[in-house]
């Protein structure tokens, strides 16, 4: 699938599709908590129980950690690196092409 220039989660049971001059579904998860483009990627917290996944043609199961309050991309000068807090108890992380990298146990839902 060529990129899409439009991706919306039309919510629980309704599933994801992405637009680009015709509708293409994506998954039947809906209701998801984040979505971001990061390198290139669709990046998708789909809420609690369901995990964060990347999607270049094919989902990619990134964690099962989810719910996220809050995903943002984050420029270190050298990387663009997806950071994400998965909350209390588990802390704010970033991951770069190597994998998840720790960086606090705070997080803003404390």
């Amino acid at each position: 699938m060529a990129p899409a220039k439009l991706v919306v989660d039309f919510g629980d049971g309704s599933g994801v599709y992405a637009y680009d001059g015709s509708w293409t579904w994506m998954s039947n998860k809906g209701g998801a908590a984040h979505m971001k483009l990061w390198n290139g990627y669709l990046v998708v917290d789909f809420g609690p129980g369901h995990g964060t996944y990347q999607y270049n043609g094919a989902w990619h199961w990134l964690t099962n950690w989810d719910a996220a309050p809050e995903m943002v991309i984050w420029n270190d000068g050298t990387n663009n690196n997806l950071a994400v807090d998965f909350g209390s108890g588990k802390g704010v992380y970033y991951r770069d092409g190597t994998g998840w990298h720790w960086t606090t146990n705070r997080s803003t839902a404390d």
